[in-house]
Protein backbone atom coordinates (compact mmCIF):
# COMPACT_ATOMS: atom_id res chain seq x y z
CA UNK A 1 0.00 0.00 0.00
CA UNK A 2 1.24 3.15 -0.94
CA UNK A 3 1.75 5.88 1.95
CA UNK A 4 0.48 9.49 1.69
CA UNK A 5 3.44 11.50 2.03
CA UNK A 6 2.44 15.04 3.84
CA UNK A 7 4.86 16.66 1.03
CA UNK A 8 2.54 15.60 -1.50
CA UNK A 9 -0.22 16.36 0.25
CA UNK A 10 1.54 20.01 0.61
CA UNK A 11 0.87 20.28 -3.24
CA UNK A 12 -2.94 20.42 -2.94
CA UNK A 13 -4.37 21.62 0.65
CA UNK A 14 -2.47 24.69 2.56
CA UNK A 15 -3.87 22.83 5.84
CA UNK A 16 -1.58 20.89 5.05
CA UNK A 17 1.54 23.11 4.98
CA UNK A 18 3.91 23.40 7.95
CA UNK A 19 3.77 26.43 9.95
CA UNK A 20 7.02 29.12 9.87
CA UNK A 21 7.43 28.07 13.39
CA UNK A 22 7.88 24.03 12.83
CA UNK A 23 11.54 24.75 11.55
CA UNK A 24 12.36 21.17 11.47
CA UNK A 25 9.34 20.49 9.06
CA UNK A 26 10.44 23.62 6.92
CA UNK A 27 13.28 22.01 6.49
CA UNK A 28 15.51 24.69 8.28
CA UNK A 29 18.79 23.47 10.04
CA UNK A 30 18.89 24.59 13.84
CA UNK A 31 22.20 27.14 13.35
CA UNK A 32 19.99 28.73 10.25
CA UNK A 33 18.80 32.06 12.11
CA UNK A 34 16.77 34.24 9.52
CA UNK A 35 15.85 37.67 9.67
CA UNK A 36 13.06 36.65 7.29
CA UNK A 37 10.21 33.70 7.96
CA UNK A 38 11.36 30.94 5.82
CA UNK A 39 9.84 27.44 5.50
CA UNK A 40 11.27 25.13 2.84
CA UNK A 41 9.88 21.09 3.15
CA UNK A 42 10.57 20.23 0.19
CA UNK A 43 14.20 21.99 0.24
CA UNK A 44 13.96 24.09 -3.05
CA UNK A 45 16.62 26.01 -2.20
CA UNK A 46 20.18 25.05 -0.76
CA UNK A 47 21.20 26.12 2.42
CA UNK A 48 23.96 28.42 0.51
CA UNK A 49 20.71 29.79 -1.84
CA UNK A 50 19.03 30.52 1.80
CA UNK A 51 22.09 32.52 2.97
CA UNK A 52 21.74 34.80 0.02
CA UNK A 53 18.30 35.28 0.78
CA UNK A 54 18.84 36.13 4.51
CA UNK A 55 21.66 38.52 3.89
CA UNK A 56 19.63 40.06 1.56
CA UNK A 57 16.51 40.51 3.80
CA UNK A 58 19.21 41.67 6.85
CA UNK A 59 20.29 44.48 3.94
CA UNK A 60 16.87 45.86 4.19
CA UNK A 61 16.32 45.94 7.53
CA UNK A 62 19.96 47.66 8.04
CA UNK A 63 18.12 50.10 6.65
CA UNK A 64 14.27 50.02 7.32
CA UNK A 65 14.34 47.97 10.48
CA UNK A 66 13.46 50.63 12.67
CA UNK A 67 10.65 52.06 11.20
CA UNK A 68 7.85 50.70 12.92
CA UNK A 69 4.62 49.94 10.71
CA UNK A 70 2.40 48.92 13.60
CA UNK A 71 1.73 51.01 17.17
CA UNK A 72 3.52 49.72 19.98
CA UNK A 73 5.35 47.71 18.26
CA UNK A 74 8.85 47.17 20.27
CA UNK A 75 10.63 43.76 18.59
CA UNK A 76 13.38 44.60 16.22
CA UNK A 77 12.76 44.34 12.91
CA UNK A 78 9.38 46.50 13.12
CA UNK A 79 9.02 47.16 9.58
CA UNK A 80 7.33 45.00 7.00
CA UNK A 81 7.54 41.17 7.53
CA UNK A 82 8.75 38.94 4.52
CA UNK A 83 7.59 35.48 4.70
CA UNK A 84 8.92 33.39 2.19
CA UNK A 85 6.71 29.58 1.56
CA UNK A 86 8.55 27.14 -0.69
CA UNK A 87 6.69 24.41 -2.69
CA UNK A 88 7.96 21.99 -5.35
CA UNK A 89 4.59 21.75 -7.04
CA UNK A 90 1.41 23.01 -7.05
CA UNK A 91 -1.23 20.80 -8.08
CA UNK A 92 -5.04 22.99 -8.13
CA UNK A 93 -7.80 20.54 -7.38
CA UNK A 94 -11.40 20.97 -6.93
CA UNK A 95 -12.03 21.08 -2.92
CA UNK A 96 -8.48 21.69 -1.99
CA UNK A 97 -9.22 25.19 -1.12
CA UNK A 98 -12.79 26.52 0.37
CA UNK A 99 -13.53 29.95 1.04
CA UNK A 100 -13.86 29.45 4.75
CA UNK A 101 -10.47 28.52 5.14
CA UNK A 102 -8.63 30.35 7.82
CA UNK A 103 -6.24 29.95 11.02
CA UNK A 104 -8.94 28.84 12.89
CA UNK A 105 -10.70 26.32 10.18
CA UNK A 106 -8.57 24.85 7.58
CA UNK A 107 -9.26 20.87 7.76
CA UNK A 108 -6.68 17.82 5.93
CA UNK A 109 -8.69 16.35 3.27
CA UNK A 110 -6.55 13.23 2.39
CA UNK A 111 -9.25 11.79 -0.11
CA UNK A 112 -8.04 14.53 -2.82
CA UNK A 113 -4.72 13.09 -2.99
CA UNK A 114 -6.02 9.60 -3.35
CA UNK A 115 -7.58 11.70 -6.95
CA UNK A 116 -4.70 13.02 -7.87
CA UNK A 117 -2.52 9.56 -7.29
CA UNK A 118 -5.43 8.06 -9.63
CA UNK A 119 -5.14 10.62 -12.22
CA UNK A 120 -8.91 11.63 -11.84
CA UNK A 121 -8.49 15.14 -14.01
CA UNK A 122 -12.24 15.61 -13.94
CA UNK A 123 -11.30 17.62 -10.30
CA UNK A 124 -8.22 19.28 -11.58
CA UNK A 125 -8.27 22.83 -12.29
CA UNK A 126 -7.31 23.55 -16.21
CA UNK A 127 -8.04 27.27 -16.87
CA UNK A 128 -4.54 29.64 -16.43
CA UNK A 129 -7.45 31.90 -14.16
CA UNK A 130 -8.44 28.99 -12.10
CA UNK A 131 -5.15 27.82 -11.22
CA UNK A 132 -3.86 31.68 -10.93
CA UNK A 133 -6.38 32.08 -8.60
CA UNK A 134 -5.85 28.75 -6.83
CA UNK A 135 -2.02 29.86 -6.04
CA UNK A 136 -3.15 33.09 -4.94
CA UNK A 137 -5.78 31.76 -2.32
CA UNK A 138 -3.24 28.94 -1.57
CA UNK A 139 -0.81 31.86 -0.82
CA UNK A 140 -3.32 33.99 1.08
CA UNK A 141 -4.67 30.66 3.59
CA UNK A 142 -0.53 30.15 4.32
CA UNK A 143 -0.16 33.95 5.06
CA UNK A 144 -3.20 33.27 7.87
CA UNK A 145 -2.51 30.26 9.01
CA UNK A 146 1.51 31.36 9.81
CA UNK A 147 -0.10 34.34 11.80
CA UNK A 148 3.79 36.08 11.74
CA UNK A 149 3.08 39.75 12.33
CA UNK A 150 2.30 41.81 14.77
CA UNK A 151 -0.81 43.74 13.27
CA UNK A 152 -0.97 42.74 9.58
CA UNK A 153 2.40 43.99 8.23
CA UNK A 154 3.60 41.13 6.15
CA UNK A 155 4.30 40.16 2.88
CA UNK A 156 4.06 36.22 1.99
CA UNK A 157 5.82 35.19 -1.49
CA UNK A 158 4.50 31.50 -2.46
CA UNK A 159 7.30 29.90 -4.38
CA UNK A 160 6.14 27.11 -6.35
CA UNK A 161 9.89 25.26 -8.43
CA UNK A 162 7.38 23.70 -10.94
CA UNK A 163 4.85 26.57 -12.70
CA UNK A 164 1.87 24.77 -13.51
CA UNK A 165 1.62 24.01 -17.52
CA UNK A 166 -2.10 25.91 -17.41
CA UNK A 167 0.04 29.11 -16.21
CA UNK A 168 2.59 28.55 -19.06
CA UNK A 169 2.26 30.13 -22.11
CA UNK A 170 0.62 28.24 -25.00
CA UNK A 171 3.02 27.80 -27.80
CA UNK A 172 5.69 28.58 -24.99
CA UNK A 173 9.40 27.03 -25.82
CA UNK A 174 11.47 26.48 -22.98
CA UNK A 175 15.08 28.05 -23.32
CA UNK A 176 16.98 25.34 -21.01
CA UNK A 177 14.69 21.68 -21.78
CA UNK A 178 14.29 19.92 -18.68
CA UNK A 179 15.01 23.26 -16.84
CA UNK A 180 11.66 24.05 -14.15
CA UNK A 181 10.20 27.29 -14.62
CA UNK A 182 9.13 29.09 -11.30
CA UNK A 183 6.61 30.81 -10.46
CA UNK A 184 5.65 33.38 -7.31
CA UNK A 185 2.56 34.44 -5.52
CA UNK A 186 2.44 37.06 -3.45
CA UNK A 187 -0.05 37.64 -0.26
CA UNK A 188 -0.66 40.77 1.49
CA UNK A 189 -1.80 41.21 5.57
CA UNK A 190 -4.35 43.48 6.00
CA UNK A 191 -2.19 46.48 7.15
CA UNK A 192 0.68 46.09 3.68
CA UNK A 193 -3.39 46.83 1.68
CA UNK A 194 -4.41 49.79 4.33
CA UNK A 195 -1.19 51.57 3.09
CA UNK A 196 -1.05 50.95 -0.28
CA UNK A 197 -4.68 51.64 -0.75
CA UNK A 198 -4.67 54.64 1.21
CA UNK A 199 -4.64 56.88 -1.71
CA UNK A 200 -7.19 56.79 -4.88
CA UNK A 201 -5.90 56.86 -8.15
CA UNK A 202 -9.28 57.31 -9.51
CA UNK A 203 -8.54 61.16 -8.02
CA UNK A 204 -5.06 61.40 -8.33
CA UNK A 205 -3.04 59.85 -11.07
CA UNK A 206 -0.01 60.48 -8.90
CA UNK A 207 -1.11 58.36 -6.33
CA UNK A 208 -1.01 55.69 -8.74
CA UNK A 209 2.11 54.39 -7.80
CA UNK A 210 0.85 53.40 -4.66
CA UNK A 211 -1.26 51.48 -5.35
CA UNK A 212 -1.28 47.69 -4.81
CA UNK A 213 -1.88 47.53 -8.42
CA UNK A 214 1.72 48.51 -9.63
CA UNK A 215 2.35 45.74 -7.06
CA UNK A 216 0.57 42.64 -8.99
CA UNK A 217 2.22 44.56 -12.35
CA UNK A 218 6.08 44.20 -10.84
CA UNK A 219 5.01 40.88 -9.74
CA UNK A 220 3.95 39.78 -13.67
CA UNK A 221 7.43 41.00 -14.45
CA UNK A 222 9.37 38.95 -12.05
CA UNK A 223 7.38 36.00 -13.26
CA UNK A 224 8.27 36.69 -16.59
CA UNK A 225 11.67 37.01 -16.01
CA UNK A 226 11.48 33.15 -14.60
CA UNK A 227 9.90 32.29 -17.84
CA UNK A 228 13.21 33.71 -19.68
CA UNK A 229 15.46 31.61 -17.45
CA UNK A 230 16.79 33.97 -15.37
CA UNK A 231 17.67 32.13 -11.39
CA UNK A 232 15.02 32.10 -8.80
CA UNK A 233 17.35 33.48 -6.65
CA UNK A 234 18.13 36.86 -8.28
CA UNK A 235 14.33 37.18 -9.42
CA UNK A 236 13.74 36.93 -5.80
CA UNK A 237 15.94 39.52 -4.99
CA UNK A 238 14.88 42.01 -7.92
CA UNK A 239 11.03 41.18 -6.26
CA UNK A 240 12.27 42.20 -2.73
CA UNK A 241 14.21 45.44 -4.10
CA UNK A 242 10.85 46.45 -6.07
CA UNK A 243 8.38 45.97 -3.48
CA UNK A 244 10.73 47.95 -0.71
CA UNK A 245 10.65 50.90 -3.54
CA UNK A 246 7.18 50.52 -3.70
CA UNK A 247 6.66 50.19 -0.08
CA UNK A 248 9.10 53.08 1.02
CA UNK A 249 7.58 55.84 -1.52
CA UNK A 250 4.14 55.06 0.18
CA UNK A 251 5.91 55.33 3.61
CA UNK A 252 6.91 58.55 2.52
CA UNK A 253 3.69 60.16 1.73
CA UNK A 254 1.84 58.72 4.59
CA UNK A 255 4.16 60.46 6.52
CA UNK A 256 4.28 63.72 4.99
CA UNK A 257 2.09 66.64 7.08
CA UNK A 258 -0.23 66.77 3.85
CA UNK A 259 -1.70 62.96 4.61
CA UNK A 260 -1.32 63.34 8.62
CA UNK A 261 -4.32 66.39 8.42
CA UNK A 262 -6.71 64.28 6.64
CA UNK A 263 -8.26 67.77 5.43
CA UNK A 264 -7.69 68.96 1.80
CA UNK A 265 -5.98 72.62 1.21
CA UNK A 266 -9.22 73.61 -0.67
CA UNK A 267 -11.14 72.96 2.66
CA UNK A 268 -8.79 75.02 4.99
CA UNK A 269 -9.32 77.75 2.35
CA UNK A 270 -12.97 77.69 2.37
CA UNK A 271 -12.82 77.13 6.09
CA UNK A 272 -10.68 80.42 6.08
CA UNK A 273 -12.68 82.63 4.00
CA UNK A 274 -16.02 81.78 5.81
CA UNK A 275 -14.33 82.79 9.15
CA UNK A 276 -12.26 86.00 7.77
CA UNK A 277 -16.73 86.98 6.63
CA UNK A 278 -17.70 86.34 9.82
CA UNK A 279 -15.76 88.55 11.20
CA UNK A 280 -16.46 90.84 9.03
CA UNK A 281 -20.32 90.63 9.36
CA UNK A 282 -19.21 90.77 13.42
CA UNK A 283 -17.74 94.61 13.33
CA UNK A 284 -19.77 95.63 10.31
CA UNK A 285 -23.21 95.32 12.96
CA UNK A 286 -21.16 96.76 16.01
CA UNK A 287 -20.28 99.94 13.65
CA UNK A 288 -24.47 99.86 13.04
CA UNK A 289 -25.25 99.77 16.44
CA UNK A 290 -23.06 102.83 17.54
CA UNK A 291 -24.04 104.93 14.50
CA UNK A 292 -27.76 104.44 15.52
CA UNK A 293 -27.53 105.16 19.15
CA UNK A 294 -25.20 108.67 18.31
CA UNK A 295 -27.83 109.78 15.79
CA UNK A 296 -30.94 109.17 18.01
CA UNK A 297 -29.12 111.04 20.98
CA UNK A 298 -28.46 113.99 18.68
CA UNK A 299 -31.84 114.24 17.44
CA UNK A 300 -33.74 114.38 20.97
CA UNK A 301 -34.32 118.27 21.79
CA UNK A 302 -32.68 120.67 24.32
CA UNK A 303 -35.71 122.73 24.86
CA UNK A 304 -38.04 121.28 27.58
CA UNK A 305 -39.55 124.28 29.32
CA UNK A 306 -40.29 122.11 32.50
CA UNK A 307 -36.33 120.93 33.28
CA UNK A 308 -35.65 124.73 32.65
CA UNK A 309 -37.97 125.77 35.10
CA UNK A 310 -36.84 122.69 37.47
CA UNK A 311 -33.07 124.39 37.16
CA UNK A 312 -34.05 127.63 37.95
CA UNK A 313 -36.14 126.15 40.79
CA UNK A 314 -33.18 124.08 42.08
CA UNK A 315 -30.88 127.46 41.54
CA UNK A 316 -33.00 129.98 43.60
CA UNK A 317 -33.40 127.15 46.49
CA UNK A 318 -29.55 126.79 46.33
CA UNK A 319 -29.06 131.06 46.72
CA UNK A 320 -31.36 130.80 49.34
CA UNK A 321 -29.87 128.33 51.07
CA UNK A 322 -26.35 129.78 50.84
CA UNK A 323 -27.73 133.44 51.46
CA UNK A 324 -29.09 131.74 54.86
CA UNK A 325 -26.17 130.15 55.94
CA UNK A 326 -24.28 133.50 55.21
CA UNK A 327 -26.91 135.28 58.06
CA UNK A 328 -26.50 132.67 60.38
CA UNK A 329 -22.52 132.51 60.49
CA UNK A 330 -22.77 136.81 61.31
CA UNK A 331 -25.54 135.58 63.93
CA UNK A 332 -23.64 133.13 65.74
CA UNK A 333 -20.59 135.57 65.84
CA UNK A 334 -22.58 138.50 67.17
CA UNK A 335 -23.53 136.03 70.37
CA UNK A 336 -19.98 134.85 70.72
CA UNK A 337 -18.78 138.41 70.99
CA UNK A 338 -21.44 139.07 73.65
CA UNK A 339 -20.57 136.04 75.87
Amino acid sequence: MKLLKSENLNSISPCSYPPVADTINCGILPMFKSMGLICDPDHIFSHTELSVLNEKIESIYNIKGDKCICKNSMQYPCWYKFAFAFLRELTPVDGGIKDNYDRNYCPINRTLLHMVNKKKNDYIFSTSKSVQTYGDRFAEILRDRWSASYCGEEILFFIVKNRPKQLIPEGFNNIIPGKSIPIIFVAYGPTVVERLDMFNPTNDNSFFLYHNTILRESLLIENDKLLNGYPLLSVIESTLDTFVTILSNADKQISSPKLKSHIPDWALVVFGCCALLCCLMAIGLCLMRTSARRGSQRGKTNSDPNRRWKAGFVGALMNNGIQNRSEARITAAMVAEQI
